[in-house]
């Protein structure tokens, strides 16, 4: 065989080698950081949706907790993700919370719309007993103001 044939033949397998290995290491070894960054995906748009929710005016929360609603949506609607009830679950919180502020807004009809989507959804996120009554008491519970604790000690600077 010529020198140049066997260079060929070794570009050629090595080439062959590293495509098959891309391939692998994203179809199987890349999954979990999928499924690390849809987490983290979700975590950012619940996370600032909430702060929304509890600091913003109306219509800005409003805004955020939909958006963080179509971020729900779009990942519960593939199922490759793996997110499994719990995107539900979070879901029926979101559409709770849309329902207090349409009752602060004095819109009871959206609001009993948006608690029956709510029940819905917290059936699909296997929840014993999904009433609009429990998911209203459980996100009144969770988003309730808390204080801070005190800081010890250690934890005010020197000279303060």
């Amino acid at each position: 065989m010529k020198r140049s044939s066997v260079i060929l033949l070794i570009l050629t397998a090595a080439t062959a080698g590293f495509v098959l290995g891309v391939y692998l290491g994203f179809a199987y070894f890349g999954r979990p950081s999928r499924s690390w960054a849809t987490l983290a995906a979700v975590a950012w748009s619940g996370e600032s949706a909430w702060h929304h929710y509890q600091n913003a005016e109306d219509p800005d929360a409003r805004a955020a907790l939909e958006g963080h609603l179509r971020v729900l949506q779009t990942f519960a609607a593939h199922p490759e993700y793996e997110l499994g009830t719990s995107v539900h679950t979070d879901i029926a919180l979101t559409y709770t919370r849309l329902a207090l502020l349409a009752e602060r807004r004095g819109t009871s009809t959206e609001a009993a719309a948006l608690l029956q989507r709510a029940v819905a959804e917290a059936r699909l996120g296997h929840w014993r007993q999904p009433t609009a009554e429990a998911l209203r008491s459980f996100v009144q519970r969770l988003d309730r103001p808390r204080p801070l604790p005190a800081p010890t000690p250690q934890q005010t600077p020197s000279g303060a």
